[in-house]
Protein backbone atom coordinates (compact mmCIF):
# COMPACT_ATOMS: atom_id res chain seq x y z
CA UNK A 1 0.00 0.00 0.00
CA UNK A 2 2.90 2.19 0.99
CA UNK A 3 4.25 1.85 -2.80
CA UNK A 4 0.83 2.75 -4.26
CA UNK A 5 0.33 5.93 -2.25
CA UNK A 6 3.90 7.07 -3.67
CA UNK A 7 2.65 6.13 -7.14
CA UNK A 8 -0.30 8.39 -6.73
CA UNK A 9 1.58 10.72 -5.87
CA UNK A 10 3.84 10.87 -8.68
CA UNK A 11 1.00 10.57 -11.15
CA UNK A 12 -0.33 14.60 -10.77
CA UNK A 13 3.38 15.26 -11.49
CA UNK A 14 4.00 13.12 -14.72
CA UNK A 15 0.74 14.28 -16.13
CA UNK A 16 1.52 17.45 -15.61
CA UNK A 17 5.01 17.49 -16.92
CA UNK A 18 4.57 15.39 -20.35
CA UNK A 19 5.09 18.19 -22.51
CA UNK A 20 8.11 19.42 -19.81
CA UNK A 21 11.62 19.14 -21.98
CA UNK A 22 13.40 15.58 -21.21
CA UNK A 23 15.60 16.83 -19.00
CA UNK A 24 18.74 17.68 -21.78
CA UNK A 25 18.76 14.17 -23.50
CA UNK A 26 18.93 13.92 -27.18
CA UNK A 27 15.91 12.85 -28.60
CA UNK A 28 12.23 14.61 -28.66
CA UNK A 29 10.57 15.16 -24.84
CA UNK A 30 7.51 12.08 -24.66
CA UNK A 31 4.25 14.36 -25.69
CA UNK A 32 1.20 12.12 -24.59
CA UNK A 33 -0.82 13.72 -26.89
CA UNK A 34 1.47 13.40 -30.57
CA UNK A 35 1.76 9.81 -29.28
CA UNK A 36 -1.66 8.27 -28.53
CA UNK A 37 -3.90 11.05 -30.60
CA UNK A 38 -4.84 10.09 -34.16
CA UNK A 39 -2.64 11.24 -36.19
CA UNK A 40 -3.19 14.41 -39.37
CA UNK A 41 -0.70 13.24 -41.83
CA UNK A 42 1.86 10.96 -42.20
CA UNK A 43 4.78 13.54 -41.22
CA UNK A 44 2.89 13.72 -37.34
CA UNK A 45 2.70 9.97 -37.25
CA UNK A 46 6.37 9.44 -38.12
CA UNK A 47 7.31 11.46 -35.53
CA UNK A 48 5.05 9.78 -33.16
CA UNK A 49 6.56 6.64 -34.29
CA UNK A 50 10.19 7.73 -33.30
CA UNK A 51 9.35 9.74 -30.48
CA UNK A 52 7.40 6.42 -29.10
CA UNK A 53 10.30 3.90 -29.42
CA UNK A 54 12.80 6.27 -27.53
CA UNK A 55 10.44 7.03 -24.42
CA UNK A 56 9.94 2.78 -24.44
CA UNK A 57 13.89 2.68 -24.71
CA UNK A 58 14.59 5.41 -22.72
CA UNK A 59 11.34 6.30 -19.97
CA UNK A 60 12.32 9.68 -18.04
CA UNK A 61 10.24 10.78 -15.83
CA UNK A 62 9.90 10.31 -11.17
CA UNK A 63 8.93 6.77 -11.97
CA UNK A 64 11.58 5.15 -14.25
CA UNK A 65 14.26 6.77 -12.19
CA UNK A 66 13.17 5.23 -8.59
CA UNK A 67 14.28 1.43 -8.56
CA UNK A 68 12.03 1.96 -4.98
CA UNK A 69 9.36 1.59 -7.13
CA UNK A 70 7.09 -2.09 -7.83
CA UNK A 71 8.33 -2.42 -11.08
CA UNK A 72 11.40 -1.04 -11.37
CA UNK A 73 13.48 -3.72 -12.34
CA UNK A 74 10.84 -5.28 -14.37
CA UNK A 75 11.10 -2.10 -16.32
CA UNK A 76 14.79 -2.64 -17.12
CA UNK A 77 14.43 -6.18 -18.44
CA UNK A 78 11.94 -5.01 -21.18
CA UNK A 79 13.85 -1.82 -22.14
CA UNK A 80 17.12 -4.02 -22.52
CA UNK A 81 14.80 -6.46 -24.52
CA UNK A 82 14.25 -3.59 -27.05
CA UNK A 83 17.79 -2.29 -27.26
CA UNK A 84 19.06 -5.40 -28.21
CA UNK A 85 16.80 -5.76 -30.89
CA UNK A 86 17.01 -2.01 -31.86
CA UNK A 87 20.54 -2.47 -32.00
CA UNK A 88 20.15 -6.05 -34.42
CA UNK A 89 17.65 -4.00 -36.28
CA UNK A 90 20.31 -1.02 -36.79
CA UNK A 91 23.37 -3.92 -37.70
CA UNK A 92 21.57 -6.10 -39.55
CA UNK A 93 19.08 -3.71 -41.94
CA UNK A 94 15.93 -5.86 -43.32
CA UNK A 95 15.90 -5.63 -47.33
CA UNK A 96 12.18 -5.28 -48.09
CA UNK A 97 10.39 -7.68 -50.76
CA UNK A 98 7.83 -5.49 -52.21
CA UNK A 99 4.21 -6.96 -52.70
CA UNK A 100 3.55 -9.37 -55.63
CA UNK A 101 7.43 -9.47 -56.16
CA UNK A 102 10.12 -12.51 -56.09
CA UNK A 103 12.55 -12.22 -53.50
CA UNK A 104 15.24 -11.25 -56.08
CA UNK A 105 13.22 -7.96 -56.23
CA UNK A 106 14.32 -7.19 -52.40
CA UNK A 107 15.75 -3.70 -52.06
CA UNK A 108 17.38 -1.93 -48.84
CA UNK A 109 14.75 1.12 -47.83
CA UNK A 110 16.07 4.40 -48.97
CA UNK A 111 12.87 6.76 -47.71
CA UNK A 112 11.18 5.38 -44.25
CA UNK A 113 13.10 5.83 -40.88
CA UNK A 114 14.16 2.38 -39.18
CA UNK A 115 12.47 3.22 -36.43
CA UNK A 116 9.44 3.15 -38.03
CA UNK A 117 9.64 -0.25 -39.66
CA UNK A 118 7.96 -2.34 -36.54
CA UNK A 119 5.47 0.13 -35.66
CA UNK A 120 3.17 -0.37 -38.44
CA UNK A 121 2.39 -4.19 -38.41
CA UNK A 122 4.11 -6.57 -40.22
CA UNK A 123 6.75 -8.88 -38.76
CA UNK A 124 10.73 -8.80 -39.77
CA UNK A 125 11.95 -12.11 -40.77
CA UNK A 126 15.80 -12.73 -38.90
CA UNK A 127 16.45 -15.30 -41.27
CA UNK A 128 19.64 -17.53 -39.49
CA UNK A 129 21.99 -19.38 -40.61
CA UNK A 130 24.88 -21.38 -38.39
CA UNK A 131 22.71 -20.71 -35.16
CA UNK A 132 19.37 -21.80 -33.99
CA UNK A 133 16.55 -19.80 -33.16
CA UNK A 134 16.24 -20.27 -29.25
CA UNK A 135 19.84 -19.24 -29.13
CA UNK A 136 18.88 -16.45 -30.45
CA UNK A 137 15.97 -15.31 -28.38
CA UNK A 138 17.81 -16.09 -25.22
CA UNK A 139 20.54 -13.35 -26.54
CA UNK A 140 17.79 -11.10 -26.80
CA UNK A 141 16.42 -11.35 -24.01
CA UNK A 142 19.32 -11.28 -21.89
CA UNK A 143 17.93 -14.60 -20.19
CA UNK A 144 15.57 -12.68 -18.46
CA UNK A 145 12.19 -13.65 -17.27
CA UNK A 146 10.01 -12.04 -19.49
CA UNK A 147 8.61 -14.30 -22.32
CA UNK A 148 5.49 -16.22 -22.06
CA UNK A 149 4.38 -18.70 -24.30
CA UNK A 150 1.37 -18.23 -26.68
CA UNK A 151 -0.99 -21.40 -27.48
CA UNK A 152 -1.65 -20.18 -30.60
CA UNK A 153 -0.93 -17.90 -33.54
CA UNK A 154 -1.74 -17.17 -37.51
CA UNK A 155 2.10 -16.65 -38.03
CA UNK A 156 4.90 -19.64 -38.88
CA UNK A 157 7.08 -20.63 -41.29
CA UNK A 158 8.63 -23.80 -43.50
CA UNK A 159 11.52 -24.14 -45.36
CA UNK A 160 11.66 -25.43 -48.57
CA UNK A 161 14.17 -27.94 -50.64
CA UNK A 162 16.42 -25.91 -51.45
CA UNK A 163 17.04 -24.20 -47.82
CA UNK A 164 14.49 -20.90 -48.32
CA UNK A 165 11.99 -20.10 -45.61
CA UNK A 166 9.25 -18.58 -45.71
CA UNK A 167 6.85 -16.79 -43.50
CA UNK A 168 3.61 -18.51 -43.52
CA UNK A 169 -0.27 -17.50 -42.62
CA UNK A 170 -1.77 -20.75 -40.61
CA UNK A 171 -5.44 -19.89 -42.13
CA UNK A 172 -7.52 -22.85 -43.63
CA UNK A 173 -6.35 -25.82 -43.70
CA UNK A 174 -3.02 -24.59 -42.12
CA UNK A 175 -4.76 -23.28 -39.36
CA UNK A 176 -4.08 -26.89 -36.59
CA UNK A 177 -0.01 -25.76 -37.48
CA UNK A 178 -0.91 -22.50 -35.26
CA UNK A 179 -1.38 -24.85 -32.77
CA UNK A 180 0.82 -27.56 -32.83
CA UNK A 181 3.94 -24.71 -32.99
CA UNK A 182 2.24 -23.49 -29.68
CA UNK A 183 2.61 -26.61 -28.09
CA UNK A 184 6.39 -26.76 -29.61
CA UNK A 185 6.62 -23.11 -27.79
CA UNK A 186 7.56 -21.39 -30.83
CA UNK A 187 5.08 -18.63 -30.26
CA UNK A 188 6.72 -16.63 -28.04
CA UNK A 189 5.37 -12.85 -26.94
CA UNK A 190 7.07 -9.77 -24.41
CA UNK A 191 4.81 -7.28 -22.72
CA UNK A 192 6.63 -4.32 -23.20
CA UNK A 193 5.88 -0.36 -21.81
CA UNK A 194 5.37 0.56 -24.79
CA UNK A 195 5.54 4.73 -24.63
CA UNK A 196 7.75 4.39 -21.74
CA UNK A 197 7.54 3.15 -17.90
CA UNK A 198 5.80 5.91 -15.77
CA UNK A 199 4.59 7.53 -18.84
CA UNK A 200 1.13 8.38 -19.43
CA UNK A 201 -1.17 6.66 -21.52
CA UNK A 202 -4.25 8.02 -23.70
CA UNK A 203 -6.19 10.77 -22.59
CA UNK A 204 -4.14 10.43 -19.44
CA UNK A 205 -6.44 7.69 -18.40
CA UNK A 206 -3.49 5.56 -16.61
CA UNK A 207 0.36 5.56 -16.09
CA UNK A 208 2.20 2.79 -18.33
CA UNK A 209 3.06 -0.18 -16.15
CA UNK A 210 6.07 -2.04 -16.58
CA UNK A 211 4.32 -4.47 -18.85
CA UNK A 212 2.36 -2.08 -21.04
CA UNK A 213 -0.57 -2.20 -18.68
CA UNK A 214 -1.87 0.26 -15.85
CA UNK A 215 -0.13 0.84 -12.98
CA UNK A 216 -2.58 2.67 -11.65
CA UNK A 217 -4.86 -0.14 -11.31
CA UNK A 218 -3.48 -3.53 -12.90
CA UNK A 219 -6.77 -5.26 -12.66
CA UNK A 220 -7.83 -3.53 -15.80
CA UNK A 221 -7.70 -5.87 -18.85
CA UNK A 222 -5.51 -2.79 -20.78
CA UNK A 223 -2.30 -3.66 -22.49
CA UNK A 224 -0.67 -2.00 -25.16
CA UNK A 225 3.23 -3.05 -26.26
CA UNK A 226 3.52 -6.92 -27.12
CA UNK A 227 6.24 -7.93 -29.14
CA UNK A 228 5.31 -11.54 -30.63
CA UNK A 229 8.00 -13.82 -32.23
CA UNK A 230 7.81 -16.95 -33.59
CA UNK A 231 10.83 -18.95 -33.29
CA UNK A 232 12.21 -22.03 -35.41
CA UNK A 233 15.03 -24.14 -35.59
CA UNK A 234 14.97 -26.67 -39.13
CA UNK A 235 18.17 -28.14 -38.23
CA UNK A 236 21.12 -28.56 -41.30
CA UNK A 237 19.95 -28.02 -44.81
CA UNK A 238 21.24 -26.13 -48.33
CA UNK A 239 21.43 -22.05 -48.08
CA UNK A 240 19.98 -20.85 -51.21
CA UNK A 241 22.05 -19.07 -53.49
CA UNK A 242 20.46 -15.77 -53.08
CA UNK A 243 21.47 -15.80 -49.80
CA UNK A 244 24.98 -16.38 -50.08
CA UNK A 245 26.03 -12.68 -50.62
CA UNK A 246 24.78 -11.92 -47.07
CA UNK A 247 26.90 -14.27 -45.76
CA UNK A 248 30.64 -14.95 -44.89
CA UNK A 249 32.78 -16.45 -47.87
CA UNK A 250 33.40 -19.46 -45.27
CA UNK A 251 29.80 -20.50 -45.04
CA UNK A 252 29.33 -24.08 -46.27
CA UNK A 253 26.93 -25.02 -49.02
CA UNK A 254 24.92 -26.68 -45.93
CA UNK A 255 24.67 -25.37 -42.39
CA UNK A 256 21.82 -25.15 -39.30
CA UNK A 257 18.74 -23.09 -40.46
CA UNK A 258 16.66 -21.25 -38.29
CA UNK A 259 14.21 -17.95 -38.41
CA UNK A 260 12.47 -15.67 -35.86
CA UNK A 261 10.05 -13.94 -36.68
CA UNK A 262 9.47 -10.43 -34.73
CA UNK A 263 5.96 -8.18 -34.95
CA UNK A 264 5.52 -5.41 -32.41
CA UNK A 265 1.10 -5.96 -31.81
CA UNK A 266 -0.60 -3.72 -30.09
CA UNK A 267 -1.34 -5.80 -26.91
CA UNK A 268 -1.20 -9.34 -26.05
CA UNK A 269 -3.79 -12.16 -26.38
CA UNK A 270 -6.76 -11.61 -24.29
CA UNK A 271 -6.27 -7.83 -23.86
CA UNK A 272 -7.14 -4.61 -25.32
CA UNK A 273 -5.20 -1.85 -26.47
CA UNK A 274 -5.36 1.65 -25.37
CA UNK A 275 -7.19 2.78 -28.33
CA UNK A 276 -9.94 -0.44 -27.47
CA UNK A 277 -9.02 -2.80 -30.46
CA UNK A 278 -9.07 -6.49 -27.95
CA UNK A 279 -6.84 -9.10 -29.05
CA UNK A 280 -9.19 -12.05 -29.62
CA UNK A 281 -8.71 -15.34 -31.02
CA UNK A 282 -10.49 -13.88 -33.90
CA UNK A 283 -8.11 -11.31 -34.73
CA UNK A 284 -6.17 -13.21 -36.70
CA UNK A 285 -8.62 -13.89 -38.95
CA UNK A 286 -9.73 -10.21 -39.70
CA UNK A 287 -8.17 -7.70 -41.70
CA UNK A 288 -6.27 -5.80 -39.21
CA UNK A 289 -4.75 -3.54 -41.19
CA UNK A 290 -7.46 -1.56 -40.92
CA UNK A 291 -6.50 -1.26 -37.05
CA UNK A 292 -4.50 1.89 -35.94
CA UNK A 293 -0.91 1.22 -35.45
CA UNK A 294 0.71 1.03 -32.08
CA UNK A 295 1.05 5.10 -32.25
CA UNK A 296 -2.91 5.81 -33.56
CA UNK A 297 -1.71 5.97 -37.08
CA UNK A 298 -2.00 3.92 -40.40
CA UNK A 299 -0.29 0.66 -40.16
CA UNK A 300 1.48 -0.08 -43.41
CA UNK A 301 -1.00 -0.91 -46.13
CA UNK A 302 -2.98 2.24 -45.85
CA UNK A 303 0.18 4.34 -44.26
CA UNK A 304 0.74 6.53 -48.01
CA UNK A 305 4.50 4.93 -47.62
CA UNK A 306 5.75 4.42 -51.08
CA UNK A 307 7.81 1.37 -50.61
CA UNK A 308 6.83 -1.18 -48.41
CA UNK A 309 7.41 -4.53 -47.68
CA UNK A 310 4.97 -7.37 -48.49
CA UNK A 311 2.47 -8.53 -46.13
CA UNK A 312 4.33 -12.16 -45.14
CA UNK A 313 8.12 -12.02 -45.36
CA UNK A 314 8.62 -8.56 -46.82
CA UNK A 315 10.79 -7.16 -44.16
CA UNK A 316 13.98 -9.77 -44.03
CA UNK A 317 17.52 -9.76 -42.36
CA UNK A 318 20.13 -12.36 -43.15
CA UNK A 319 22.31 -13.06 -40.37
CA UNK A 320 25.15 -15.56 -39.55
CA UNK A 321 26.55 -16.40 -36.70
CA UNK A 322 29.53 -14.04 -37.34
CA UNK A 323 26.85 -11.19 -37.60
CA UNK A 324 25.43 -12.65 -34.49
CA UNK A 325 28.97 -12.68 -32.64
CA UNK A 326 29.36 -8.95 -33.32
CA UNK A 327 25.58 -7.80 -32.59
CA UNK A 328 25.98 -9.99 -29.07
CA UNK A 329 28.93 -8.34 -28.27
CA UNK A 330 27.78 -4.90 -29.27
CA UNK A 331 25.14 -5.32 -27.25
CA UNK A 332 27.52 -5.91 -24.24
CA UNK A 333 29.43 -2.82 -24.89
CA UNK A 334 26.32 -0.67 -25.54
CA UNK A 335 24.25 -1.36 -22.61
CA UNK A 336 27.51 -0.28 -20.07
CA UNK A 337 27.29 3.08 -21.23
CA UNK A 338 25.77 5.53 -19.02
CA UNK A 339 22.13 5.74 -20.23
CA UNK A 340 22.47 9.34 -21.60
CA UNK A 341 24.94 8.13 -24.14
CA UNK A 342 22.75 5.51 -25.43
CA UNK A 343 20.05 7.44 -25.81
CA UNK A 344 22.09 9.74 -27.86
CA UNK A 345 23.04 6.77 -30.28
CA UNK A 346 19.62 5.63 -30.97
CA UNK A 347 17.96 8.90 -31.31
CA UNK A 348 20.95 8.92 -34.32
CA UNK A 349 20.66 5.97 -35.80
CA UNK A 350 16.92 5.37 -35.75
CA UNK A 351 15.96 8.13 -37.45
CA UNK A 352 18.08 6.43 -41.11
CA UNK A 353 16.11 4.04 -43.41
CA UNK A 354 18.37 0.84 -43.78
CA UNK A 355 20.22 1.99 -46.81
CA UNK A 356 21.71 4.73 -44.97
CA UNK A 357 22.18 2.10 -42.14
CA UNK A 358 24.38 0.18 -44.80
CA UNK A 359 25.77 2.94 -46.18
CA UNK A 360 27.35 4.10 -42.67
CA UNK A 361 27.80 0.83 -40.79
CA UNK A 362 31.31 1.64 -40.55
CA UNK A 363 30.42 4.59 -38.42
CA UNK A 364 27.93 2.88 -36.43
CA UNK A 365 30.37 0.24 -35.74
CA UNK A 366 32.92 3.00 -34.75
CA UNK A 367 31.00 4.64 -32.37
CA UNK A 368 30.24 1.16 -30.23
CA UNK A 369 33.93 -0.48 -31.09
CA UNK A 370 36.64 2.30 -31.69
CA UNK A 371 35.89 5.30 -29.91
CA UNK A 372 35.76 4.05 -25.94
CA UNK A 373 38.14 5.81 -23.92
CA UNK A 374 41.00 4.39 -21.91
CA UNK A 375 38.78 3.51 -18.95
CA UNK A 376 36.43 1.24 -21.08
CA UNK A 377 39.17 -0.68 -22.20
CA UNK A 378 40.42 -1.28 -19.15
CA UNK A 379 37.11 -2.35 -18.11
CA UNK A 380 36.79 -4.73 -20.57
CA UNK A 381 40.07 -5.98 -19.95
CA UNK A 382 41.57 -5.40 -23.56
CA UNK A 383 45.64 -4.35 -23.58
CA UNK A 384 46.17 -0.72 -22.23
CA UNK A 385 47.66 1.70 -24.08
CA UNK A 386 51.46 2.88 -22.32
CA UNK A 387 51.81 5.98 -21.17
CA UNK A 388 53.48 8.03 -23.82
CA UNK A 389 52.45 5.26 -26.56
CA UNK A 390 51.84 6.62 -30.16
CA UNK A 391 49.48 3.36 -30.52
CA UNK A 392 46.15 4.99 -30.83
CA UNK A 393 42.96 3.63 -28.82
CA UNK A 394 41.60 2.44 -32.26
CA UNK A 395 44.60 0.49 -33.32
CA UNK A 396 44.42 -1.40 -29.71
CA UNK A 397 40.33 -2.33 -29.80
CA UNK A 398 40.68 -2.98 -33.71
CA UNK A 399 40.81 0.10 -36.56
CA UNK A 400 38.00 0.21 -38.96
CA UNK A 401 39.32 -0.86 -42.26
CA UNK A 402 39.98 0.84 -45.11
CA UNK A 403 37.77 1.54 -48.47
CA UNK A 404 40.25 -0.76 -50.45
CA UNK A 405 39.61 -3.58 -47.83
CA UNK A 406 36.04 -4.04 -48.44
CA UNK A 407 35.89 -6.54 -51.16
CA UNK A 408 32.91 -8.75 -49.95
CA UNK A 409 32.04 -7.10 -46.47
CA UNK A 410 33.43 -4.56 -44.69
CA UNK A 411 36.67 -5.15 -44.61
CA UNK A 412 37.12 -9.14 -43.91
CA UNK A 413 38.88 -11.28 -46.37
CA UNK A 414 38.07 -14.82 -47.03
CA UNK A 415 41.44 -16.14 -46.02
CA UNK A 416 41.24 -14.00 -42.85
CA UNK A 417 40.48 -15.85 -39.24
CA UNK A 418 37.13 -15.81 -37.43
CA UNK A 419 38.00 -14.82 -33.78
CA UNK A 420 36.87 -18.24 -31.63
CA UNK A 421 35.16 -17.44 -28.71
CA UNK A 422 32.66 -19.42 -26.19
CA UNK A 423 29.45 -17.47 -27.25
CA UNK A 424 25.46 -18.01 -26.27
CA UNK A 425 24.71 -16.87 -29.79
CA UNK A 426 26.66 -19.94 -30.83
CA UNK A 427 24.92 -22.41 -28.28
CA UNK A 428 27.72 -22.44 -25.67
CA UNK A 429 26.02 -20.36 -23.13
CA UNK A 430 28.60 -18.22 -20.86
CA UNK A 431 28.05 -18.02 -17.24
CA UNK A 432 25.75 -14.95 -16.28
CA UNK A 433 28.66 -13.36 -14.81
CA UNK A 434 31.31 -13.47 -17.27
CA UNK A 435 32.56 -10.52 -18.94
CA UNK A 436 32.21 -10.13 -22.52
CA UNK A 437 35.68 -9.10 -24.83
CA UNK A 438 35.52 -8.19 -27.86
CA UNK A 439 37.10 -10.18 -30.02
CA UNK A 440 37.93 -7.45 -33.08
CA UNK A 441 41.26 -6.64 -33.57
CA UNK A 442 43.41 -4.78 -36.16
CA UNK A 443 43.94 -8.05 -37.77
CA UNK A 444 40.44 -8.84 -38.37
CA UNK A 445 38.19 -5.74 -38.56
CA UNK A 446 34.46 -6.56 -38.62
CA UNK A 447 32.49 -9.40 -40.07
CA UNK A 448 29.60 -8.37 -41.83
CA UNK A 449 28.39 -8.49 -45.28
CA UNK A 450 25.04 -6.48 -46.37
CA UNK A 451 24.60 -8.74 -49.90
CA UNK A 452 23.49 -6.18 -52.00
CA UNK A 453 24.55 -2.54 -53.00
CA UNK A 454 21.68 0.51 -51.82
CA UNK A 455 20.16 1.37 -55.22
CA UNK A 456 18.08 4.24 -55.78
CA UNK A 457 14.28 3.03 -57.17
Amino acid sequence: MKSLSIIALLVSSIISSAHANNRGTTGPAFDPVLAWAPKKDLTESLDADYMVLLATLFPDNAIARNPGLPGYHQAIDRQDFMKRLCLLLLLAPPVFVPPRQPIAAADYDQDTQSASYLMRGRRWNVDITGASAEAVVAALTGNAPIISYRSAATHGASIKKDGQIVEDKLSGIKSIKAITHGLRKRHLGVDIPLGGYGNPALDNQYIISATGGSLNDPTQKIQHGHVYMYAQTFGTAPIPAYIMPYLSPQQAAQNLRSIILIGLETSAPGKKSMFGVGHTASSGFKDSTLDPSLTNSRKWRHSGIAFQPADYGGMVSYVDTYKLRLWHQACRFFLSWPVAKQKAFMAKWLKLPAAALVQQHEQIISEIFYREKQSVVSRHGLPSIPVGSSQSQEKVIGAPPSASSQSWVLGLAPSQPQPQQSDPVMGDPLPEDTERRPTLSPASPQPWVHGISPSRR
